[in-house]
């Protein structure tokens, strides 16, 4: 994975993938998700199958969207979200209670 320009100004870097899971068989889902994991930065990841995130319910953050206010999510729940996005970050992103 390329190295981001935030570095240089010492701000943690940001990557943005919006439906990527979606896109990738297993294999290629699993490697993605270990490569992000290894990363210092934080990552967001958009997806409407919380399925495919199911590997990473311990080690990372889910929030939903829904009718345009962000909260967090319980880990992985039958309940079905309209958007779901993961974090992973030593730098914490605040959120209203």
């Amino acid at each position: 994975m390329p190295r981001c320009s935030g570095r240089s100004r010492g701000e943690p870097p940001l990557l943005l993938l919006d439906e990527i899971a979606a896109h990738l068989d297993a294999g290629r889902r699993a490697a993605l998700f270990e490569a992000l994991l290894r990363l210092d930065s934080q990552a967001w990841l958009t997806g409407t199958d919380e399925a495919l995130f199911a590997p990473l319910r311990h080690q990372v953050q889910f929030l939903s969207v829904h009718d345009g206010n962000l909260g967090r999510r319980p880990l992985l729940t039958r309940k079905p979200s309209i958007r779901t996005k993961w974090r992973t970050s030593q730098h914490p992103i605040p959120m209203a209670p």
